[in-house]
């Protein structure tokens, strides 16, 4: 799996909300530390507020579902990260 040479933490951890991906059942081995996944869940925050502002300034249609889509991507990936089984 790519990783970015600045970061242990693999691809799909930093850019889950861009493209559909599969996720690993836990996170043993993955070279994620707490912080970085405290980051990543921080960055999830933001981009869930900013889809959400977004599309309410939107009329309904192709774009503001996309936001909203985003958005609750993300918010899977936020308890995803949460979660136990993580």
């Amino acid at each position: 799996m790519w990783q970015d040479s600045s970061s242990p933490c693999p691809r799909w951890l930093l850019l889950v909300t861009e493209r559909p991906v599969a996720l690993p059942s836990n996170r043993e081995g993955s070279g994620c530390t707490d912080h970085e996944i405290r980051q990543v869940n921080e960055r999830l925050i933001r981009v869930v507020e900013q889809a959400r502002q977004r599309a309410k300034k939107l009329p309904p249609g192709i774009e503001r579902d996309a936001l909203l889509k985003q958005a609750r991507q993300a918010e899977i990936t936020i308890r995803w990260l949460s979660s136990s089984e993580f």
